[in-house]
């Protein structure tokens, strides 16, 4: 399991079992578009922006994602938590650290 967090961008680093399920959690507080990609640039989870509360969750099988690095695209003042597990989005109910 990862779990980290951080202000503006950031490449996080990932030891994923391939062929297992993936799950993606993250949260974030700030202004502009969030982009989360993999390790060779293709898109896992776009928004248009942070909303307060919210949980935004992902989940793919298998080669779908090469995940050695996941990389966080945010604005500089945007505050950010994910976690990221392999398995169901059931698994883990409590949701990302806070952001």
């Amino acid at each position: 399991m990862v779990r980290t967090h951080a202000v503006g961008a950031k490449v996080v680093p990932v030891a994923a079992a391939i062929g297992a399920k993936t799950t993606l959690r993250f949260t974030c507080t700030g202004g502009g578009t969030v982009s989360i990609t993999d390790h060779t640039g293709r898109e896992i989870l776009t928004t248009s922006g942070c909303s307060l509360g919210v949980i935004y969750t992902v989940s793919w099988m298998g080669k779908l994602h090469d995940v050695r690095t996941v990389r966080v695209g945010v604005s500089a003042t945007t505050s950010w938590a994910l976690d990221m597990w392999n398995g169901n989005p059931a698994v883990k109910l409590a949701g990302p650290a806070t952001a």
